[in-house]
C-alpha cells in the first residue's frame, strides 16, 4: 500500500484463549519504508520512517490498529512499549521516538 497512500498496512496473528486472533495497524505518511508487501516482521523490527509526505506541514504519523480488514473496521485501543520495556499509550499532540515520548521533535520519527 506504500505507494497508493504513503503507508504500510501489517497483519497480526496472536493466538489466546485457544483461538487466533487477526488484527491489523496501518502507519500512514511514511516517506520511505523498510519492508516488501510478503515481509514478515518481527516484534521492534524497522518497517519504515514517518514524514510529511502528502499535505501535511511537519513530520508526524497515523497509527490504527483494526479488527477487521474492511473499510469501516471500528479501531482498537493499543500500547506501545518503549525499549526501556515500559508500556505507554500514545496522545495526540507528543512527540515519541523507539524509547518513549520525548520532549521534542527532532525531524521523521522511527517506526
Amino acid at each position: 500500500n506504500l505507494y497508493k497512500w504513503n503507508s504500510i498496512l501489517l497483519r497480526h496473528r496472536r493466538e489466546g484463549d485457544g483461538e487466533e486472533e487477526v488484527f491489523f495497524s496501518e502507519y500512514v505518511h511514511i516517506r520511505a519504508a523498510s519492508v516488501k508487501k510478503g515481509n514478515r516482521v518481527g516484534r521492534g523490527e524497522r518497517i519504515g520512517y514517518s514524514g510529511d509526505v502528502g499535505f501535511s506541514p511537519e513530520p508526524h504519523l497515523h497509527f490504527t490498529i483494526y479488527r477487521s480488514g474492511e473499510a469501516e473496521a471500528p479501531s482498537l485501543s493499543f500500547q506501545f512499549e518503549g525499549r526501556d520495556g515500559r508500556a505507554y499509550q500514545p496522545k495526540a499532540g507528543i512527540f515519541y521516538d523507539s524509547s518513549g515520548p520525548v520532549s521534542s521533535q527532532d525531524g521523521g520519527a522511527l517506526l
